[in-house]
């Protein structure tokens, strides 16, 4: 057999051994998520996959609010077990926060853009001025009908608002603030400090004996 011949055998042998080793590192870590996915299923937890990050594949787990001290027990041994308090989110209302604080961005870009001020009403057209004041009073009927306000006004006090120019910065003074929007859950109350509960029990426990076993297959499937 040629030297040239023998080389290509080796190098399509070693291929074949690096492609079989990938595909069982692929399973195995495919494994262990469908395990971690499973655990938390089981619990009701939300949480956000990565369809890009192999290596970190949990985008943010939700913690659920108002649960029992086992439920908690729970979730924080499969936290633990699988190093995941980095994606750990107090609740999934974080997310519905940021969309507030987004939504209200936008508001405030829209309010901006529309200029009803005094010397604009000299300058343009009654048409154009009507429109400008009706889209003013449009987003605010639409902020007033989402809860957006520290109570619901009527259309004449909105009206008010508008013929007055109110500023972004007036008018957020109507605004409620994230607590009274329930967009807060005390998440200091949920736990206290050094990993207590408000009633004195420790919460930060070892793993359970069902975790344990399967940490243990794991790390047998990783063995092998």
């Amino acid at each position: 057999m040629k030297k040239s011949e023998l080389r290509q055998i080796i190098k399509e042998e070693i291929s074949k051994v690096l492609k079989e080793e990938k595909s069982v590192n692929e399973a195995k870590s495919e494994t262990s998520i469908d395990m971690v996915k499973k655990q938390l299923d089981a619990l009701g937890v939300k949480y956000e996959i990565s369809k890009t990050d192999k290596v970190r594949p949990f985008k943010a787990i939700y913690k659920p609010v108002n649960k029992s001290d086992k439920f908690y027990d729970k979730f924080e041994d499969i936290v633990d077990l699988f190093n995941l308090k980095d994606v750990v989110k107090s609740s999934i209302n974080e997310n519905i926060k940021v969309e507030y604080i987004k939504s209200l961005n936008e508001s405030e870009d829209t309010w901006n853009a529309v200029d009803v001020s005094r010397k604009a009403e000299k300058e343009i057209s009654n048409s154009e001025w009507n429109s400008r004041t009706t889209k003013k009073l449009d987003i605010l009927k639409a902020l007033n009908k989402a809860g957006k306000f520290k109570k619901e006004w009527d259309n004449e006090t909105l009206q008010g608002w508008v013929d007055q120019n109110y500023s972004w910065e007036k008018l957020s003074r109507q605004f409620k603030n994230l607590k009274e929007n329930n967009l807060y859950h005390n998440d200091t109350l949920e736990e206290g400090t050094c990993g207590y509960t408000l009633d004195g029990k420790k919460r930060n426990k070892p793993a359970g004996p069902d975790l344990i076993k399967l940490k243990e297959k794991i790390l047998k499937q990783l063995k092998n």
